[in-house]
Order: C-alpha cells, then structure tokens, then sequence
C-alpha cells in the first residue's frame, strides 16, 4: 500500500488493484441518524426523482422490479416512483430517522435502520433484488456487508450498486479535489476494483457501466 492525499484526506491506497481508503474512520455512528443531515426541500426532491427515473430505466433493462430493497433510501424516492411505475413490494431502509418519517408521512415504504436489518428485510419480505445507490462507499467493512447481502440472496437474485467512480474524468479534472471525496467516504472504488470485491464474494456480473450522477 502506499499513502496519498486527496482533497486534504489522507487515504491509503492498494498499489495492486488501486482501492483507497481513509486512514481513520473517525464518521460519528450518529451522523447518518442526525435529524439535520438530508434536506427535504422541494427542489431538492425533484432532482431526487429524475435521478431515480434514470435508475428505474437502467435497471429495467436487466431484471423485473418487483420485490426490491433500497439499502440507504433516504427519502424513499426511489421506493415512491416504483410504486408508481405498478412495481409491487418495494421497501427502502434508511438510517435516518428524519428521512424515514418524511417517507412515511407521505405513504412510502421505508423504514427506520441499517444494512445488517435488512438482511432480515430480505427473507421477511421475499426480496428478489437489493439497491445500494452511493452507500457502499460510507460502509466500514464493504466486503463483509456484501457477504450478508450474497447470503441472505438466493440463486438469480439480483444486486445494484452505484458509487463514485475514483477513476473518472471528473475527479481527474479536479486533481482529486472532487467534492465527492470527502470524510464519510472511506472507500473510493473504481470500474475494476469493485467487481474484483464482487466476485470474490461470488456474485456473477450481468453488466457494469457508467452514468451521470448529480450529487446536488
């Protein structure tokens, strides 16, 4: 390993498959639950949706919607417009408990923890497919996480994960003073480094790419 800097973080990185991660990782266990951590204003919403409308229709690409759990939902926006779509038995689950009752409040199925509760989520409610959109970076032990996931699946089940790409153009451009590295990501995956992690897990690729994220 070797030690390099990126947007003033200290980050150690693999010099074989060029992973990197934080050399502390000093988050609170309380910032994902802090009431003022997600904002809920409207034009903040609106993007929200237009995000996950271009998720809805990459995904639709590759398997059935129905009977899906989006790990770090949020809002539940995701949830809400695949309820909308005629997509049966979505749940989101989502540390935050601001986040959550917001969901709630407005009929959309989310509910309050974390990864390790939704594993029981997946049996309960016969979950086919699990979402991690931007969480896999926040997560201490990726590689442990997604073994629960891998396990509490079944045979031709289906996982999603986005995350910031430590390789694009974008975070190039910037000289890695990309606002998307910043404390409460301890990992920083790239296109080859994340499907080794997968793998050696035991998931089977069906397609990985690249799309436009916008994180405001």
């Amino acid at each position: 390993t070797v030690l390099i800097v990126r947007n003033s973080l200290l980050l150690l990185q693999c010099s074989t498959c060029n992973l990197a991660w934080r050399t502390k990782f000093d988050v609170q266990d309380t910032f994902y639950e802090d009431e003022n951590e997600v904002s809920l204003k409207k034009e903040n919403l609106e993007r929200r949706v237009r995000n996950v409308q271009d998720r809805i229709r990459l995904m639709q690409k590759y398997f059935l919607l129905n009977d899906l759990c989006d790990v770090g939902a949020g809002e539940g926006m995701l949830i809400r417009e695949l309820a909308i779509q005629g997509y049966r038995n979505a749940i989101g689950i989502d540390p935050n408990t601001r986040a959550v009752s917001f969901a709630r409040e407005q009929g959309i199925d989310v509910v309050p923890g974390t990864l390790d509760d939704a594993t029981h989520i997946i049996s309960e409610r016969k979950i086919h497919s699990v979402t991690l959109f931007h969480v896999i970076e926040h997560l201490e032990d990726p590689k442990g996480a997604l073994t629960k996931i891998y396990e509490s699946l079944r045979k031709g089940d289906y996982l999603v994960i986005e995350t910031p790409n430590a390789q694009a153009y974008s975070f190039i451009r910037t000289k890695y003073m990309h606002p998307l590295i910043y404390p409460e990501h301890l990992y920083y995956f790239d296109m080859e480094n994340l499907p080794l992690l997968l793998k050696k897990v035991g998931f089977v690729f069906v397609a990985k790419g690249r799309r436009g994220f916008d994180q405001y």
